[in-house]
C-alpha cells in the first residue's frame, strides 16, 4: 500500500470526568515489508518490520499506541482533588 491510511486508537473509554474519551490518530503506510506510523502532521513516529501473514493495520496501531500516545500530548490534565482549575 502505497497511500496513507488513516488509524486511530482509543486511549481512554468516555467517563463522568471526560465525557468523549481520549484518542490519539495517525496514518501509515506500508509499501515493502514495513509499516511505518506518522502523526497527523506527517512525521514519522516509528516503524516495524512485516512478516507474512501480519496485519500491517494491527502493527501500525501498536506503533501509534507505543510511539505516539505514549507521550503526554494526548492524556488529559489530572487535577489534585480540591484545587482550583
Amino acid at each position: 500500500m502505497r497511500e496513507p491510511k488513516e488509524i486511530w486508537i482509543q486511549l481512554q473509554a468516555p467517563d463522568e470526568r471526560n465525557l468523549a474519551g481520549v484518542i490519539a490518530r495517525g496514518v501509515y503506510r506500508h509499501p515493502d515489508s514495513l509499516v511505518r506510523v506518522y502523526d497527523t502532521d506527517g512525521n514519522l513516529l516509528g516503524s516495524a518490520p512485516l512478516r507474512p501473514g501480519d496485519s500491517a493495520e494491527v502493527a501500525a496501531k501498536r506503533l501509534l499506541r507505543e510511539k505516539g500516545a505514549a507521550g503526554n500530548f494526548y492524556r488529559p490534565i489530572r487535577y489534585p482533588r480540591g484545587s482550583v482549575h
